[in-house]
C-alpha cells in the first residue's frame, strides 16, 4: 500500500510535521481532493483513502474537522455502499442536512436512503482520473 508523503513548509525549508500539524496537513490534501467532486456526484471516505494511503477512518475524522462546511463539500463523502454516513455541522451532528444538501445539489437517492451507484461513480471517475496522471 502507498503511504502519503507528508512535508510542510517552514522558514523556507520543507520538513515532516510535527504531531500538532500532522492533522492539519493530511487535512488540506483531503479537503483539497473534496472539492474536485462536482455537485450531484459523491465519493467514499476509502476512495479518499485510498488515494492518499490513509486509514477511512482518518479520513472521516478530518471530515469531521472541517471548519467550512458547504464551502469544503464534505457532505459529498459518504459510506462505500452508498449510506450518507454521520455529518457534523458547526460542531453538532446533523445527518438529516447531509441528505438536504445531496438533493439540492440533485444527487440520486435509491429506496433504501444510499445514494445511488451512479452518483458514487461519478465521483470516482473524478478520482480516477487524478491517478492516471
Amino acid at each position: 500500500m502507498r503511504r502519503a508523503v507528508v512535508l510542510v513548509e517552514s522558514e523556507g525549508r520543507l520538513k515532516t510535521p510535527g504531531p500538532g500539524e500532522y492533522l492539519d496537513v493530511l487535512g488540506e490534501a483531503v479537503y483539497a481532493l473534496i472539492q474536485l467532486v462536482p455537485p450531484g456526484c459523491v465519493v467514499s471516505y476509502s476512495d479518499i483513502a485510498k488515494v492518499l494511503g490513509l486509514s477511512p477512518r482518518l479520513v472521516a475524522l478530518i471530515m469531521k474537522r472541517n471548519r467550512y462546511p458547504i464551502v469544503i463539500p464534505c457532505h459529498r463523502v459518504v459510506l462505500k455502499n452508498g449510506s450518507l454516513g454521520g455529518y457534523t455541522f458547526m460542531g453538532k451532528p446533523n445527518p438529516s442536512l447531509k441528505r438536504a444538501l445531496l438533493a439540492l445539489e440533485d444527487a440520486v437517492f435509491r429506496d433504501d436512503e444510499r445514494v445511488s451507484y451512479e452518483a458514487l461513480e461519478c465521483g470516482r471517475r473524478v478520482l480516477e482520473a487524478l491517478l492516471k496522471r
